[in-house]
């Protein structure tokens, strides 16, 4: 819904721009967005120290600091500050195009500039939170890789910041931009549709959401009954069937985490798993014996 919402809004930035509120509402969006993006992408790096792709973490270096940059100009362009205004014009094209360490230099400078001036920006979606995330990215992005045990403990703090961020995506969405966009309702209310049409809450017809983990053997692939599979950091846990399967009925839409142990196994825990209304989906999870 997000990613639907972001291009919507994109084809339509002429028009958002007309309202300022909304256009700041929008701002905030996509810059939570896109930090949502990035901490996504931090959490699939492999923790043994595999390294990703680089011109991935370079495209979404450039999104989160663009975006963040275009906040904190029209924010200097509100209080006046026209030397911040000049600093922080730098675009998305401008970290995508920079070589060699620059693209680190220019999301540093965004990074500096944010800090200093929050907590004024978190009306704009630049939290704590998003700012953390950018500057893992520079660093990550300019080579400075964690060992394997800090980058555990670095998914585990970044799954409690993606939780955050996507909590303060929706009350964008839902205090900010649902109230202002009712503004369009004579002046252009085929895009006015199609927004109301995508925050539509999707019910299914008839099946329920359904999440399966099966639990499976690395070395051979055999189901493995009782382990225990601990859901978003709770505290109870449920039980691996015989076929080594776990079920999640009408879990909420959005990123989930899990942690599996046996007592026989290494305890494994997943990259984030993303559900949608309506998905009947089954993850399967490898573990090796100790």
């Amino acid at each position: 819904m997000y990613e639907a919402i972001r291009a919507l809004c994109e084809d339509n930035t002429i028009l958002i721009a007309t309202i300022l509120a909304l256009n700041n509402a929008y701002s905030a969006f996509k810059t939570t967005i896109n930090a949502i993006v990035s901490a996504d992408t931090m959490l699939e790096t492999p923790t043994g120290g595999v390294t990703k792709s680089k011109n991935t973490s370079k495209t979404n270096l450039a999104k989160l600091g663009g975006s963040i940059a275009g906040v904190v100009s029209a924010y200097a362009v509100e209080i006046g500050d026209e030397v911040l205004e000049g600093e922080m014009k730098i675009t998305e094209s401008d970290i995508l195009k920079a070589t060699g360490m620059r693209p680190v230099e220019l999301c540093t400078l965004i990074y500096d500039r944010a800090s200093a001036n929050m907590p004024a920006l978190a009306d704009y979606g630049v939290t704590p939170a998003v700012l953390t995330t950018l500057q893992n990215s520079y660093l990550d992005f300019g080579g400075k890789e964690p060992q394997p045990k800090v980058t555990i403990d670095m998914k585990k703090a970044k799954r409690i910041q993606v939780k955050g961020m996507f909590t303060d995506t929706d009350g964008i969405l839902v205090k900010k931009m649902d109230k202002l966009i009712v503004n369009f309702e004579e002046s252009d209310p085929g895009f006015l549709g199609a927004y109301k049409a995508l925050r539509k809450p999707v019910k299914p017809a008839v099946t329920n959401t359904v999440l399966k983990l099966q639990i499976l053997n690395a070395a051979n692939d055999k189901p493995i009954k009782d382990a225990r599979v601990y859901h978003d950091g709770t505290t109870k846990a449920k039980k691996s069937s015989v076929k080594g399967f776990v079920t999640y009925k009408d879990p909420p839409e959005g990123n989930h985490f899990f942690k599996v142990k046996h007592s026989l196994f290494k305890d494994v825990t997943t990259d984030p798993i993303m559900v949608s209304h309506g998905d009947k989906k089954t993850v399967v999870v490898k573990m090796e014996a100790v």
